[in-house]
C-alpha cells in the first residue's frame, strides 16, 4: 500500500466521528460524554476511562443488569485508543523500528517499565499488566491515584500489544506465501532407489528461487525470536505478580486503617450528640458541644452533598435530627452517601426507596447515625 493511500486512509478515519453510547441520566449527569470529532484530547480520553471505572460500580444495579452498556463503552474505548496509536505512531515507520516509551511510574508502583522497540516480549506485556493492576487498586484511594497516569498506561499496553497483533500477522501471513505449492510434485524415487535432487518448480526461475529464499530467512528469524520471548518470561512475571500481591495487601492494610478513623472519629460524633449534658464546663466558663456529623469512608460530611445532618438547639440544649422526617429522596441520596442499603434504592433521575422498603431504609439510616443501636 502506497504512502498516499495509506494518508487517505488515515484521513477517512480521522473525519469519521467517535461517538459514545448513551448513558443512563445517574450517569450523564456525572460524564458528559460527548462525540469526538476529531484526536481525542487527553481530557476526551481521560473521561471515558473514568466512565468506565464508574460503570463498573454500578453494574449491579436493576438498571444496568440486562444491558450491552459495559460492552459498548469499552468498545468506545478501544476506538479511541486506535485513533490515539495511529495519531502518536506514523504509519511510514517499519513496525519494527517503532520505540513505545512508558509513561514514568511513581514510587508506589514498584515495576520497572522500559523502553519497548518494535514488538514486545511477554516480560514486557506482563510488566505493564502488573503496573496497571497496581495502579486500579488505588482507584478508591484519591491521594494516591493518579487518573492521568492510569490513561497513560492504559494507552501504553494497548500500543504494545497492536505491535505484537501487527508482528503475528505480518510473520503468518509471509509463512502461509512461502509454504510448499500444492502442484509441487513428490519426489519418485529412482530404479536404483535413490531420491534425486529436488528442482525448482517449471514455474519458478532461479532467481526467484534465490529471492525466496533469502527473503524467507529475516521472516523464520524474527518468528523465532517471538517464540523464545514467548518461552522467557516467567521469572519475571513471577515477580511482577508478587509486587502485585504486596502493593494489595498494603492496600486492604490502609482500608483497614481508614475504617478505624473513620469509627473513631463517629463514635466520638455520636457520643456528643447523644449527651444528656450537652455542655463543658472549664473553670466556671461553659462550652456548648455543638452538632456533629457522621463522615463517611471516603471522610466526606452530609453537608458537602447539601445533606441536612445534626443541628443544636443553642443555648447549650440538645442536639437533634429526624430521620423519620426526611424525604425520600434525601433518604435515599443518605443511604448512597454511607454506602448501605443499596438493594433498598431505586434508580432513575432521582434516587428514591423502593416502594415496600422505606421503614427498613429508615431503620438501616437510624442504625447508621445513632449511639442507641
Amino acid at each position: 500500500m502506497s504512502s498516499r493511500i495509506v494518508s487517505a486512509a488515515n484521513d477517512s478515519h480521522e473525519a469519521t466521528p467517535l461517538v459514545p453510547p448513551q448513558l443512563p441520566p445517574f450517569l450523564a449527569n456525572v460524564f458528559n460524554l460527548k462525540p469526538i470529532v476529531s484526536d481525542p484530547s487527553r481530557g476526551e480520553v481521560k473521561l471515558v476511562h473514568d466512565a468506565v471505572r464508574a460503570l463498573n460500580n454500578f453494574l449491579h444495579t436493576p438498571e444496568l443488569r440486562n444491558t450491552d452498556l459495559s460492552i459498548e463503552l469499552s468498545q468506545h474505548l478501544f476506538d479511541i485508543q486506535i485513533v490515539c496509536h495511529r495519531q502518536k505512531y506514523p504509519t511510514s515507520v517499519l513496525p519494527n523500528d517503532v520505540v513505545y516509551d512508558p509513561p514514568t511510574l511513581p514510587s508506589y508502583i514498584p515495576v520497572e517499565l522500559k523502553s519497548v522497540t518494535g514488538p514486545p516480549s511477554n516480560k514486557d506485556i506482563a510488566s505493564v499488566h502488573s503496573a496497571l493492576r497496581i495502579s486500579e487498586s488505588f482507584a478508591n484511594v484519591p491521594s494516591i491515584f493518579d487518573p492521568d497516569l492510569h490513561v497513560q498506561l492504559s494507552q501504553h499496553l494497548f500500543d504494545i500489544q497492536l505491535a505484537r497483533h501487527v508482528q503475528r500477522s505480518i510473520v503468518q501471513r509471509a509463512m502461509a506465501s512461502i509454504s510448499v505449492p500444492q502442484n509441487q510434485t513428490t519426489p519418485q524415487r529412482d530404479s536404483g532407489g535413490n531420491i534425486p535432487e529436488t528442482q525448482p518448480s517449471p514455474a519458478a526461475t532461479p532467481g526467484q528461487v534465490t529471492e525466496l529464499t533469502e527473503t524467507q530467512r529475516p521472516i523464520l528469524e524474527q518468528s523465532n525470536s517471538l517464540n523464545e520471548a514467548v518461552s522467557y518470561q516467567n521469572p519475571n512475571e513471577r515477580d511482577g505478580a508478587h509486587s502485585t500481591e504486596l502493593m494489595i495487601e498494603i492496600r486492604n492494610r490502609l482500608d483497614d486503617i481508614s475504617r478505624i478513623l473513620v469509627g473513631t472519629q463517629n463514635s466520638l460524633a455520636r457520643g456528643f450528640n447523644s449527651s444528656s449534658a450537652h455542655t463543658y464546663d472549664y473553670k466556671g466558663v461553659g462550652y456548648d458541644l455543638g452538632a456533629h456529623s457522621l463522615i463517611n469512608n471516603r471522610g466526606e460530611v452530609p453537608e458537602d452533598h447539601n445533606l441536612p445532618t445534626f443541628k443544636s438547639s443553642g443555648n447549650f440544649g440538645t442536639t437533634s435530627f429526624s430521620v423519620n422526617n426526611l424525604p425520600e429522596s434525601e433518604l435515599a441520596r443518605y443511604l448512597r452517601f454511607y454506602s448501605i442499603g443499596e438493594d433498598m434504592i431505586e434508580e432513575g433521575e432521582e434516587l428514591k426507596i423502593k416502594s415496600d422498603m422505606i421503614k427498613d431504609a429508615r431503620a438501616a439510616l437510624s442504625r447508621r447515625l445513632y449511639l442507641n443501636r
